[in-house]
């Protein structure tokens, strides 16, 4: 949640969600809430090794990670 991620400190604030052009094959189906059907899109699964980077580096700044891409969502 928070700023367009590619703008901060724009006007425009919204639920984010990582996009990759690399989709995981066989990504597990990703779901928001098991009592909810909102399913995250298929896009947003990263593989472990960028998921470790973007950890990485919010322990470092306590922000967002900017070394993965984000989409806008509708998943919150």
């Amino acid at each position: 949640m928070g700023d367009d991620p590619d703008r901060p400190g724009d006007e425009h604030a919204g639920a984010w969600v990582t996009t990759t052009d690399q989709p995981v094959r066989d990504a597990p189906v990703l779901y928001l809430d098991k009592h909810v059907p909102v399913v995250f899109p298929a896009d947003a699964v990263l593989p472990l090794d960028v998921v470790r980077r973007a950890v990485h580096e919010f322990r470092k700044t306590g922000e967002r990670p900017r070394c993965v891409r984000w989409q806008e969502s509708d998943v919150f």
